[in-house]
């Protein structure tokens, strides 16, 4: 025997649940008149399959623009890998014109002492490095790539094969090892041929130099050194 209020209440809960069914569905939530239920159900699968072709039409949509996304960000990587390093261009008039003051610095300094020819052997590595990948294009981008210079060349990891190259072209094209005395008029006559002979004071060969200098001597004071004994005169 069926219970008549838990039948009443099931009913009323049953048509509770159908009024909030009406009212999600949009083509129906503004209908006062009374409706049936199976109108309702029948309404209720209507918008349940268009909200499902609504969503995956959405999915479509999301996925189209992900590849196109992901075409664009190739586009920018191809085209950031066709761009220099260092930002602007480097041209080689002024490369050559930046060597060509580097080696009116070196003849200039040579003349005054002969052992700056043998320091230049040692730092035109990284000189060649400094032309090739500091950028001037602005005075950020200059404090950027000067930094990205320093970590990337002026390591000891870097410095130690690099100084070894150099002092090994230094003992096989000069005296040094078999007859020293004649290295002062080798070294002086090395930077003359360098320079082509056109020694000038110039002060943007001495920046260029001493950014290469200063950088060197603040990796050798971070580190202790013991002078060799045929550097430790005048």
């Amino acid at each position: 025997m069926v219970c008549f209020p838990l039948l009443c209440f099931h009913v009323s809960a049953l048509q509770i649940s159908f009024d909030d069914l009406q009212a999600l569905i949009p083509s129906m939530a503004s209908h006062s008149n009374k409706v049936s239920k199976a109108i309702v159900l029948q309404k209720g699968v209507e918008h349940m399959r268009h909200l499902q072709q609504c969503r995956h039409s959405a999915e479509e949509e999301v996925d189209a623009l992900k590849k196109e996304i992901a075409s664009l960000n190739e586009s920018i990587t191809q085209c950031q890998e066709q761009l220099p390093v260092t930002g602007a261009p480097v041209t080689r008039t002024r490369l050559d014109q930046t060597e060509q003051l580097f080696a009116q610095y070196v003849e200039i300094r040579t003349q005054q002492t002969y052992k700056f020819w043998i320091f230049s052997m040692i730092v035109k590595s990284l000189f060649d490095a400094y032309n090739n990948t500091v950028s001037t294009s602005s005075v950020d981008e200059m404090c950027r790539s000067v930094l990205s210079w320093f970590d990337q060349h002026c390591s000891l990891r870097v410095l130690r094969p690099a100084v070894l190259t150099s002092l090994r072209h230094i003992s096989t094209s000069t005296s040094i090892l078999t007859d020293p005395s004649r290295l002062p008029e080798e070294a002086t006559q090395a930077a003359i041929s360098l320079s082509g002979g056109a020694s000038q004071s110039n002060s943007e060969a001495a920046a260029a130099a001493a950014a290469v200098l200063a950088a060197t001597f603040h990796q050798q004071q971070q580190q202790p050194t013991q002078t060799h004994p045929f550097f430790a005169d005048g």
